[in-house]
């Protein structure tokens, strides 16, 4: 049996908020973090899609629009390539571009318990799987080095399927889906 990611993600966050304490400034409002593509896996795009609205399904065109002209993997599929240098490249130029489920008037979630195993785990130094997410440069002002070390989360995963999980990106999930 698979593990469920969201439920441990969410665990560990709140675990890390809760050692890093004020360091950790995610909150309601802070949203740069949503304002650029980043890897999903496709369980997450599964769930997403399972709560588009026509709105949000809207925006992810235009943004799906705006990035599939130098998508690194497979547009038509929205599939990420492996390789970290395209990503990174990519996730780079694209910075700026909205989270399609980004409510910009408040810089809240318009999906926030649906949302991605990514979106869970960014802020605070987390551990999952092997994995270790990079923290929010917003976070940990004032702390040395020492200290964002003494608040990471650890979280071992259970066996399971050995094979990659196929990555693509919010907006792909949401544009490539038909509502009824």
């Amino acid at each position: 049996m698979e593990p469920n990611l969201p439920v441990i993600a969410e665990a560990a966050f709140e675990e890390a908020k809760q050692r890093a304490a004020h360091w950790i400034v995610c909150r309601p409002g802070c949203d740069s973090c949503c304002r650029r593509p980043f890897a999903i896996t496709q369980a997450d795009a599964e769930r997403l899609q399972a709560v588009a609205t026509f709105e949000i399904q809207a925006r992810a065109r235009a943004a799906w629009q705006r990035l599939q002209v130098d998508f690194p993997g497979d547009a038509a599929t929205g599939t990420l390539t492996d390789r970290e240098d395209w990503r990174e490249w990519f996730f780079a130029r694209h910075q700026g571009v909205a989270c399609p489920a980004l409510d910009e008037a408040t810089g809240s979630c318009l999906v926030h318990q649906q949302r991605p195993v990514a979106c869970r785990l960014y802020g605070p130094l987390i551990t999952i799987g092997g994995e270790t997410s990079d923290p929010c440069p917003l976070c940990y002002s004032g702390a040395t080095a020492a200290q964002i070390e003494q608040t990471r989360v650890t979280v071992e995963l259970p066996p399971g399927p050995s094979s990659p999980a196929r990555e693509t990106v919010i907006a792909w999930a949401f544009a490539s889906m038909t509502l009824p």
